[in-house]
């Protein structure tokens, strides 16, 4: 009996983070800082599953790396973007005037770090090493 290996499929967690990303925009204060936050964190938090997805039909080698390495950088984005949110929602929490703190559930900055860049980066040196098929690489064993 062969060994039951649990496959890290990133594209399903990449989806789930985009989910997070939009439960986040919608609980941010429809205030100018607020949508213009949600309009960013919109675009580069919900990218980075679209863009892993277009890089697994890649035409070749080099547009593979391009694409995964532009799913990489949208991560860091959306990692920055997290944090001014999270800044701002201390500062509220911390302010006398007894403003409160719109809801953020469960972002961690770090989360789209942790969970995916490293197997981006992975698949990035992957797609550049001499690979047969590098469109049908399995990342992140």
């Amino acid at each position: 009996m062969g060994k039951k290996t649990k496959e890290y499929d990133l594209e399903d967690r990449l989806i789930d983070f985009a989910v997070a990303m939009i439960d986040t925009v919608e609980a941010l204060p429809s205030t100018r800082a607020g949508n213009h936050i949600a309009g960013q964190l919109l675009r580069s938090g919900t990218s980075p599953a679209p863009n892993y997805g277009e890089a697994q039909s890649a035409e070749s080698r080099r547009d593979f790396i391009h694409k995964m390495k532009i799913a990489l950088k949208e991560l860091r984005e959306t990692r920055v973007w997290l944090r001014i949110i999270l800044k701002k929602v201390i500062h509220k929490a911390c302010n006398s005037s007894g403003v409160g703190t719109f809801g953020v559930s469960g972002v961690d900055p770090y989360l789209c770090q942790e969970h995916c860049d490293s197997r981006i980066e992975e698949g990035i040196e992957n797609g550049r090493r001499e690979l047969p098929s590098y469109k049908y690489l399995k990342i992140g064993h």
